[in-house]
């Protein structure tokens, strides 16, 4: 079974690197960017080698929820997981397709591993919860 690779986006330095953490040490190749612009770019650039995405909500330039629908133009089948330290919108949920799931910081480890193991097997075998 390939590596899987992750894209992470939050434009906290410290969450980043907090994930980037998790991703490493739990075996998963990643990238993780504070700019969320420059992570469209990255999975424009890359999207045949990412398997998900997880992506804060509330960043400056442009919400977790409008990044997730313009990669989910790019690649309609991209799992997303949006994490965030506020309360959710459930009809932004509900909009955007293929996310599935809305984490809530602060963020366990184990929580986010088992949310991005369940979207990767769904993923592969085209299955939903």
């Amino acid at each position: 079974m390939k590596e899987k690779f992750v894209l992470v986006i939050d434009d906290e330095g410290l969450v980043k690197e907090y994930l980037e953490e998790v991703m490493g040490r739990h075996g998963y190749r990643h990238a993780a960017f504070t700019d969320p612009q420059e992570a469209l770019v990255f999975f424009q650039m890359h999207v045949t080698k990412i398997d998900i995405v997880v992506a804060d909500i509330r960043m400056p330039e442009i919400s977790g929820y409008d990044l997730a629908r313009e990669m989910l133009k790019i690649n309609p089948n991209i799992p997303v997981i949006l994490i965030s330290a506020y309360f959710p919108s459930l009809n932004a949920v509900q909009e955007t397709p293929n996310v599935k799931r809305v984490l809530s910081k602060p963020l366990s480890a184990r929580l986010l591993l088992e949310a991005m193991e369940t979207e990767l097997e769904e993923a592969e075998t085209g299955q939903t919860a």
